[in-house]
């Protein structure tokens, strides 16, 4: 599976490829834990 990191929403796109690809895969979102960070923007805002 080709990396998507700095994507925006790459979280997101690399569950979707997982999926079409027959992957199985898990998101967990755990506070203080989970951030997914694409832009600047992101990093400033967390």
């Amino acid at each position: 599976m080709q990396p998507m990191f700095g994507r925006v929403s790459s979280a997101a796109v690399h569950a979707a490829r997982a999926a079409e690809l027959g992957l199985e895969h898990r998101m967990l979102d755990l506070p203080g834990l989970a951030l997914d960070v694409d832009t600047i923007v992101d990093a400033s805002d967390a």
